[in-house]
C-alpha cells in the first residue's frame, strides 16, 4: 500500500505497528479464549491445586503479551531507548505481577472455600485490590510511556487513508478484549483510569502538537479506548 510520500522508514514503522497489535491481539483473544470457554484440557489439574488454564495464563500468554508490548514500544520510539524504556519496563513488570497475583488467588479463593474468614478475605484482598490496582498501574505506565514515544517520534509523513482506517480496524479485537473484560465488572474506578490514560496521552500529543495520521499506534489506542469505556457505560446504563 506504499503511495507517494509514504515509503522508507515510515512504512517499515507502519508495518511493524500493525503486525505487532495483530499479534498482541490473537494472544490477547486466545488468552480470553483460554479464562472464558476453556476446554477440559486446560481444567486438568498442573501441580498442586493450579489448572493448566492458570499455568498457561502466568508462563505464556503473559510473557507474549510482555514480548508484543516491547516490540510495539521499541517501534513507537523508533528504535531510540531513552528514559521513556524504564517507564515502560516498570509498567511491564506491574502488569506480569498484577497478572500472577490474579490467577493465583482468584483459583486459591475458588478451592479453598471453605477456609477461614481471614484466609478468604486475605486471598480477596491480594485478588480484587492490590492486584487489580496494580495490574492497572502497569497498564497506565505502558500506554503512557508508548503513546508519550509516539508522539516524540513520529512518521515523517501522514498515513495514507487506507494505512489508516486499517490501523483503526486493528483497534476492534483490543476493542473486544476490553468491552468483554469491563462491561460485565461494573468498576467504575477501571474506566476512570482508561479515561484518565486516554485524555494523558491526549494532552501530550496538544503539546507536541502532532497530527493523528502520523502516529500509527495512537490510532489503534485511541479508537480501542474511547469505546472501551462508551461502551461499557452504555451497556451499564441500558442494563
Amino acid at each position: 500500500m506504499a503511495m507517494t510520500g509514504f515509503a522508507g522508514r515510515d512504512a517499515a514503522r507502519t508495518r511493524a505497528t500493525a503486525l505487532g497489535v495483530l499479534l498482541l491481539c490473537v494472544v490477547a483473544l486466545v488468552a480470553g479464549w483460554s479464562r472464558l470457554w476453556p476446554p477440559a484440557v486446560l481444567l486438568r489439574p498442573c501441580g498442586d491445586v493450579l489448572r493448566w488454564r492458570e499455568a498457561l495464563s502466568m508462563l505464556v500468554f503473559a510473557a507474549l503479551i510482555v514480548l508484543q508490548l516491547w516490540r510495539l514500544f521499541v517501534t513507537a520510539s523508533d528504535g531510540r531507548i531513552d528514559g521513556w524504556a524504564y517507564v515502560f519496563v516498570g509498567g511491564v513488570y506491574f502488569l506480569g505481577v498484577g497478572m500472577g497475583m490474579h490467577d493465583v488467588c482468584n483459583r486459591l479463593g475458588q478451592v479453598y472455600r471453605g477456609a477461614p474468614e481471614a484466609v478468604t478475605a486475605s486471598l480477596d484482598f491480594f485478588d480484587n485490590k492490590l492486584g487489580h490496582w496494580v495490574f492497572f498501574a502497569g497498564f497506565m505506565l505502558t500506554s503512557v510511556a508508548g503513546g508519550v514515544q509516539q508522539l516524540r517520534h513520529p512518521l515523517g509523513t501522514d498515513l495514507p487513508w487506507r494505512w489508516s482506517a486499517g490501523l483503526v480496524g486493528l483497534s476492534l479485537p483490543l476493542m473486544f478484549v476490553m468491552l468483554t473484560n469491563l462491561m460485565f465488572e461494573k468498576t467504575g474506578l477501571d474506566l476512570g483510569v482508561i479515561a484518565v490514560v486516554t485524555l494523558t496521552i491526549g494532552a501530550a500529543q496538544v503539546r507536541y502538537r502532532v497530527g493523528f495520521r502520523r502516529l500509527p499506534l495512537l490510532c489503534v489506542l485511541y479508537p480501542a479506548y474511547t469505546v472501551a469505556v462508551a461502551g461499557s457505560l452504555l451497556y451499564w446504563l441500558m442494563g
